[in-house]
């Protein structure tokens, strides 16, 4: 079965996380108007996210659906 290794996924984990930031607090930033308040609240969201993110990738590359082997 093909696995995945940690450092891809911590890797993917980041940079999506990286891009959700920056969208995530100019919405935020358009409603606040305060760029303080707008990146506190996502850099606090963006780390457990970023967590959630890496253990549900972890959990998904042990499932064997959906995958062919060839």
């Amino acid at each position: 079965m093909n696995r995945t290794t940690i450092s891809r996924s911590l890797v993917k984990a980041i940079t999506f996380r990286t891009i959700m930031v920056s969208i995530g607090s100019l919405i935020a930033y358009a409603f606040t108007h305060n760029i303080s308040i707008s990146v506190g609240i996502f850099l606090v969201h963006s780390v457990i996210a970023t967590i959630v993110y890496f253990i549900h990738e972890r959990i998904w590359d042990r499932v064997g659906w959906g995958i062919r082997h060839e």
